[in-house]
């Protein structure tokens, strides 16, 4: 049996598997992923809204045996996108799960895909515009997970 991190998105209610916690010790009693005391802006790639998730929300759950492979192939990436609220120089910081491998132009295209309203940059003001998408975009994969 196969247990993987897991949060609930909070407009579809789909799952959003999250990659293996770096330390394989931890026990389904336990946070599974490292959040510390942060709180992650999560995209929903089935839905295309982003929420803000910290450790309460996520669980551990039970992987059917033909999920294994494909969640193997998932990497956690950092979309970053200027703030724009009052020319402010924060960041948009998202994260991503998807396949493994995608080249940094992909996150132009996701990113214009997605709708993070009430989102803040790390600069603590909320987002108010529907896309993330722009010229400034950061994708790269997510170290650390």
């Amino acid at each position: 049996m196969h247990f993987l991190p897991v949060v609930e998105c909070k407009s579809c209610h789909r799952a959003i598997w999250l990659p293996p916690p770096v330390e394989s010790a931890a026990s389904p009693n336990q946070s599974p992923w490292r959040w510390g005391d942060r709180i992650f802006n999560v995209a929903c790639l089935s839905c295309g809204n982003v929420s803000e998730y910290s450790d309460e929300f996520c669980r551990w759950e039970l992987l059917r045996v033909h999920q294994v492979e494909t969640i193997k192939d998932i990497a956690v990436y950092l979309l970053e996108t200027p703030c724009g609220i009052d020319q402010c120089a924060g960041l948009i910081q998202i994260l991503v799960i998807t396949k493994r491998g995608l080249p940094p132009s992909a996150g132009s295209e996701i990113a214009l895909s997605l709708l993070a309203i009430g989102i803040s940059c790390n600069k603590g003001h909320r987002s108010a515009v529907q896309s993330t998408g722009g010229s400034s975009i950061s994708f790269s994969e997510f170290p650390g997970f």
